[in-house]
């Protein structure tokens, strides 16, 4: 057998392996292609999860997991969004009460943080909300502390 002849063989195993290598491997381990959708789940009174997934089922069932950890037993769907675009997670406060909520799909950070202004000021009956959580484009949660008070 000619030197070119075992290069080409030995290059022909190379590929075979790793086409065979992809075909075995699980799709979690692959690299996503194309944008993240972002699944917010919410146990009423007591917390709020997202997690950025290719699908629907993968972003729900990752929040869930996290829910559920958390010791929640109701874990309700309550946004999907693809692409995610940015999001916020934080609390809305009546004089008595206060829940969780969240949404995804904005343009930017300071949009997603301008529409829970705009919406908790127009709701007559909440005397503040505090953001927690900034949801990017990726899915990621960023912490932070943003409150807005509202004269009732």
């Amino acid at each position: 057998m000619s030197g070119s002849s075992r290069r080409l063989r030995s290059a022909a195993g190379i590929v075979a392996a790793f086409v065979i290598a992809l075909g075995v491997l699980p799709t979690g381990m692959m690299a996503q292609d194309g944008p993240l959708g972002v699944g917010i789940v919410v146990a009423p009174e007591n917390g709020i999860w997202s997690c950025a997934g290719s699908t629907p089922e993968a972003a729900f069932g990752c929040a869930r997991r996290e829910c559920r950890t958390a010791g929640e037993a109701d874990c309700y769907r309550t946004a999907w969004c693809y692409p995610g675009g940015w999001g916020a997670l934080y609390s809305q406060r009546t004089a008595e009460f206060h829940g969780p909520n969240g949404f995804c799909g904005a343009p930017s950070r300071e949009e997603a943080l301008a529409t829970v202004e705009r919406w908790c000021r127009s709701q007559d009956y909440l005397v503040s909300c505090f953001v927690s959580t900034i949801i990017t484009p990726d899915g990621t949660e960023e912490d932070v502390e943003v409150e807005f008070k509202f004269d009732r």
